[in-house]
């Protein structure tokens, strides 16, 4: 009989106001043992003095007081390249936690909450040796595209990823990938889920270590379907500032990435920037660096250079800025 072993159970949510100093893309956690991991990432930076992150209890009354994690993150000041954070909670107890992100300005110690991380830590919480750095979906009409990214796999003999439909219903397979054995590369998987109706879904990763009899959990997530009257091609805003997802998504090689530029600026005097990062922070290329006028814009990125793996594409337009990701699959 096979023993299972729990990892979190994690929803993320991210909020971006134009008006705050600091921009934050991404804010999500994953549980590696009794250890939960906090990540974030910021576009653009202004007077960043730093963060800390605050975790609350759910109890029967709703949530405890928040208490702080771990030690203050010193910010980057004023940037306008990505920037990568962590922050490790040590020895946590099984329950079911909310972690809050909170920036601080160096300008009266000004104070901004953004929205939270929920993890929830069951039993006898464990994990293996392949290390999942990325698992996320995206959604495409009614298909929902699950990836998950290893940076290193122990005797991982297979991968099975699991849906429900409701949180009530049980979890069933969907679908079952063999693993990459003992390995220090990337490794990238992919599975579509279609014909979907609309709802929101939730998956789960699991795997099985070839010298085991115990599975792993990774974390789960939740994607939702739109009707088909709200569902296809992401539209673009004509004379607004917007950044659209990359098409297609995940891509090998090219890939096109489509904009919209407002009115609002004097266009002599603000120039169209978009370049691509890697997760390092890394420019990799500028895509546009020129005066544009208000309208639609479409732009190609080739990555037949590149190696596979995830990718940031930065737009700017004078104080205006948009950040996505992308993933280059070869």
């Amino acid at each position: 009989m096979k023993k299972h072993f729990f990892l979190p159970i994690i929803y993320c949510s991210v909020l971006l106001a134009e008006t705050m100093p600091v921009q934050i893309v991404s804010f999500t956690g994953y549980v590696h043992g009794t250890s939960v991991f906090l990540n974030w990432a910021t576009a653009t930076e202004e007077h960043n003095a730093g963060f800390l992150i605050f975790r609350s209890d759910s109890t029967k009354n709703g949530w405890s007081d928040s208490i702080q994690v771990g030690e203050f993150i010193a910010g980057s000041g004023t940037s306008n390249v990505p920037h990568y954070y962590m922050l490790e909670d040590k020895n946590v107890s099984p329950g079911y936690y909310r972690y809050t992100l909170a920036d601080y300005t160096n300008q009266g110690a000004a104070e901004v909450y953004f929205e939270k991380v929920y993890l929830l830590v069951e039993e006898h919480t464990s994990s293996g040796g392949t290390t999942i750095d990325e698992f996320f979906a995206t959604v495409n009409k009614n298909t929902v595209t699950i990836f998950w990214e290893t940076t290193a796999e122990q005797n991982t003999l297979e991968f099975i990823l699991e849906r429900k439909d409701s949180p009530e219903e049980n979890w069933k397979t969907v679908n079952t990938q063999p693993g990459a054995g003992t390995t220090d590369y990337v490794t990238i998987y992919q599975f579509a889920d279609s014909s979907l109706s609309a709802g929101t879904y939730w998956y789960r990763l699991k795997y099985l270590e070839a010298d085991s009899t115990a599975y792993f959990y990774a974390l789960v997530i939740s994607a939702t379907v739109a009707s088909p009257n709200n569902a296809g091609e992401q539209k673009i805003f004509p004379n607004s500032f917007w950044l659209a997802q990359n098409y297609p998504n995940p891509f090998n090689p090219v890939t096109i990435i489509r904009y919209s530029i407002d009115n609002i600026h004097n266009a002599e005097s603000a120039p169209v920037i978009l370049k691509v990062y890697n997760l390092l922070g890394k420019e990799i290329a500028t895509l546009v660096n020129a005066v544009q006028e208000a309208g639609e814009y479409s732009v190609q990125l080739n990555g037949a250079n590149l190696p596979s793996g995830i990718y940031f594409y930065r737009l700017q337009r004078g104080n205006d800025i948009a950040m996505k990701k992308m993933l280059l699959v070869k």
